[in-house]
């Protein structure tokens, strides 16, 4: 019994993301080839911005080989048939990340081994991984929506053990893969035929 309540909750602090992002997409939109626009805040660093516009790029290859409802296409004008994509920030695991989450975590292993041998009707842990994360606000030009609320999403990925190199180079598909989503979101919501 105890071992199954841990599993419980471990489940239950386990982070999950749920985003149910709406575009409010005008009923009256025609969509034959959306562009796509990034833009960046001043603190996302040129070789961030490198990494995601490549991948961005390969992601629009990807998509147009494949069949959909409408064409992507790099960023003509953020005002026309656009998804506009503003990455705000992106915050890197640091050493200090690492010491910090490697003493929770060590903290949370020996209150789990405490409470295993004093035998208490349940047992506790608790752990920290850290993420590399980027906050990016998703929205659609004015011609596509009759509601231009951004919808926020932040992709992140667990990068404990690599330098910052490594963690851009996994963070980029992490980012296209948080991309792709929305495109299939508002793909889903596009019902003109």
């Amino acid at each position: 019994m105890k071992h199954l309540l841990l599993v419980t909750i471990c489940a239950l602090f386990t982070s999950c993301v749920s985003n149910k992002s709406n575009y409010y997409l005008n009923p009256e939109a025609r969509i034959e080839t959306l562009s796509i626009c990034l833009s960046y805040s001043e603190q996302i660093d040129s070789d961030v911005q490198k990494s995601f516009e490549n991948v961005i790029s390969d992601e629009i290859l990807r998509f147009n080989h494949e069949k959909h409802k409408f064409k992507l296409s790099k960023c003509n004008d953020s005002t026309f048939r656009s998804l506009n994509i503003n990455v705000n920030k992106t915050k890197f695991v640091t050493n200090q990340n690492r010491i910090a989450s490697a003493l929770i975590s060590l903290a949370g292993l020996g209150v789990t081994f405490w409470m295993y041998y004093t035998n208490p009707p349940i047992l506790i842990t608790f752990w920290h991984i850290p993420e590399t994360k980027s906050e990016t606000y998703f929205s659609l030009s004015s011609d596509l929506t009759y509601k231009n609320a951004p919808n926020i999403v932040n992709p992140s990925n667990s990068a404990f053990f690599l330098n910052r190199t490594k963690q851009i180079e996994k963070h980029k598909f992490t980012f296209v893969k948080f991309v792709r989503k929305e495109i299939i979101k508002l793909e889903n919501q596009y019902n003109y035929k």
